[in-house]
């Protein structure tokens, strides 16, 4: 991963209303049970940030980057 802002889920309205974040390929921790919870213990120890960005209506994708 470069230090550039790199998209590792997405989130879109499902038909029932909810939304729910899938995660991408490009995930760093893609095998784990529950990858977006590692993502979330690398972001509050500092190793990475995250951002969320709009793509259009009802569609987000979660972003990552290297700090610094």
């Amino acid at each position: 991963m470069m230090n550039k802002w790199t998209p590792i889920a997405e989130q879109r309205k499902d038909r029932d209303g909810s939304f729910v974040w899938t995660p991408l390929p490009s995930c760093p921790h893609f095998d784990d049970k529950k990858p977006l919870v590692q993502v979330r213990k690398m972001v509050d120890a500092g190793k990475l940030l995250m951002a969320t960005r709009k793509i259009k209506d009802w569609h987000y994708e979660l972003v990552v980057k290297k700090p610094g």
